[in-house]
């Protein structure tokens, strides 16, 4: 293993933002203690104070947050004590197996790729989908992709999407800005994923989809929208990115867009309010063209020409390509320790 001083330099960092429910984060911690890949190490960021009953301050990293941070404000602080050139986010309450980083971190010996989105099934119904990534209607609508279909219609090799969800997610740190936060606190966590991966294919960056990565999470886990603040937010995100597929038809489609919503809500109050929030969020064109300023991300620069190993598969479409320098990925299981092992049994003995 790389060091750096005197502290070891792991190879995969996973980072877990900690809301509000210490059920939850511990038993994502159960799973992901079990089975994490050699070389790695476990961050947790505290939004909410964390007694650690179980004395794991050996094998996680605990990290503070503002109290009642959200979840982007925590991958934030998160990203920025890790120290892996690969970071997973990954949300309370996940259930994770043997291997499952396994097909993600192989992908990133391509240097052109930014992030890798793991399948997420539900985690009461496993033949059902909860996500395999995102998807960003130009008209401005953000969709989990392939969100509530069978498991059997999910297969084949890894194929290029717009980016992974904050639910599950990896990201090369190389591919975002030293100098800046991984998202942006501003838009609210249901759109921070949305933003990064829009700003990381806008930089000549790739995502892919990783079918053989499987995560479990509960399917209505995902956070929803609603509001004037909610669609003010997401009205600035359009009008951030509506340039990347042209004014002419980024406008006409969100209108269209636009019109729909406000037909469905009326003739409830929220129709009113959430139009209102459009209506401010569109208004403000100087903070569009300042943060849209502030958040770009440096070109995607190369290390190297791809090799026969590591080529553009056909769906890879994007300009560009990504990441300066490879690394050599190892994925033997490590041993959980004694300490480790207590904990999953206190927690299966509470569970029954």
């Amino acid at each position: 293993m790389a060091s750096q001083g005197r502290l070891p330099v792991p190879r995969l960092s996973i980072l877990i933002p900690a809301l509000n429910d210490p059920e939850r984060l511990e038993h994502t911690l159960v799973s992901v203690l079990a089975n994490r890949p050699e070389e790695c190490e476990v961050v947790v960021v505290l939004a909410h104070p964390y007694d650690d009953p179980y004395h794991l301050v050996d094998e996680v990293r605990f990290v503070a947050a503002r109290r009642g941070a959200g979840l982007a404000e925590c991958a934030n602080l998160g990203v920025r004590e890790c120290r892996a050139p690969i970071v997973h986010l990954l949300a309370c309450g996940a259930n994770v197996e043997e291997g499952w980083t396994h097909a993600p971190l192989e992908q990133f010996h391509d240097e052109r790729l930014a992030a890798v989105a793991p399948l997420v099934l539900d985690e009461n119904d496993p033949a059902r989908v909860v996500s395999t990534g995102l998807e960003y209607h130009p008209g401005g609508v953000r969709r989990p992709r392939g969100r509530g279909l069978s498991t059997a219609d999910i297969g084949g090799p890894a194929t290029t999407i717009l980016g992974p969800t904050a639910q599950a997610a990896f990201y090369r740190r190389l591919a975002t800005s030293p100098t800046q936060a991984l998202f942006d606190t501003s838009l609210g966590d249901p759109l921070a994923d949305v933003d990064l991966a829009l700003r990381l294919r806008q930089s000549g960056y790739l995502a892919r989809f990783e079918p053989a990565s499987i995560i479990y999470h509960a399917a209505d886990d995902s956070p929803q929208a609603g509001g004037f603040a909610a669609a003010r937010r997401t009205e600035r995100l359009f009008w951030r990115h509506a340039p990347m597929s042209g004014w002419t038809r980024s406008i006409a489609l969100h209108g269209l867009v636009v019109g729909g919503e406000f037909c469905r809500a009326f003739p409830r109050p929220d129709a009113l309010t959430r139009l209102a929030g459009r209506m401010v969020g569109g208004c403000d064109w100087g903070f569009h063209r300042r943060q849209r300023r502030r958040w770009a991300l440096p070109p995607a620069a190369f290390g190297s020409e791809p090799t026969s190993e590591n080529a553009a598969k056909p769906s890879d479409t994007a300009e560009g390509t990504g990441a300066r320098c490879r690394f050599d990925f190892s994925h033997a299981q490590r041993d959980p320790s004694k300490r480790v092992a207590d904990f999953a049994g206190s927690q299966a003995q509470a569970a029954s």
